[in-house]
């Protein structure tokens, strides 16, 4: 099995991740991207579901990259699970247009971890910075009710899930 290290308090994976994880539709062959991994999780259960070859974690938090770092270390994925210290809006300086064929995307909620306005201008962040990435899947989960709004453009597919008690939908892109 896989270990993770999380902190006591404050930000520990859930239950979206996991989801996350099973739903998306990612070839085994695939480069993918995680935007705000957190944690780690969702590259960990990607490749432990066979989903994805490689993968580039990308994480704003320096402890939390740091912690992520350390996660891939001691479950001896490093060198398949890259986790770089950078915000979304400057993924082009570790991942080249045209070099991932997928990216997931937990991003944080109003509800759980920041306040819904500033939640609301990182979709919108999301959006104006993921332009570059046509032709590569999407997925991403969050509670935001308006985030095809704020991200600018409509999902091919949604899915409406649960976060224990916070209605979530699932894009995919």
């Amino acid at each position: 099995g896989m270990r993770i290290i999380q902190q006591e308090r404050g930000f520990r994976f859930g239950m979206d991740a996991v989801l996350l994880a099973d739903f998306a539709n990612v070839d085994p062959k695939a480069r993918v991207a995680d935007f705000g991994t957190g944690t780690g999780i969702l590259p960990l259960l990607l490749r432990g579901r066979g989903k994805g070859c490689t993968f580039d974690a990308l994480e704003i938090q320096p402890e939390m990259a740091d912690m992520a770092r350390r996660t891939m270390t001691l479950n001896g994925v490093e060198a398949v699970i890259r986790v770089h210290n950078v915000p979304v809006q400057q993924a082009e300086t570790v991942v080249a247009a045209g070099s991932v064929d997928a990216i997931v995307c937990n991003p944080p909620y109003g509800q759980r971890m920041m306040e819904q306005q500033s939640a609301q201008r990182l979709y919108a962040a999301l959006g104006r910075h993921l332009k570059f990435a046509n032709g590569w899947k999407k997925y991403i989960i969050t509670s935001e009710p308006e985030f095809e709004h704020y991200y600018g453009r409509r999902a091919d597919k949604k899915r409406k899930l649960y976060n224990g008690m916070i209605k979530c939908d699932y894009y995919m892109y």
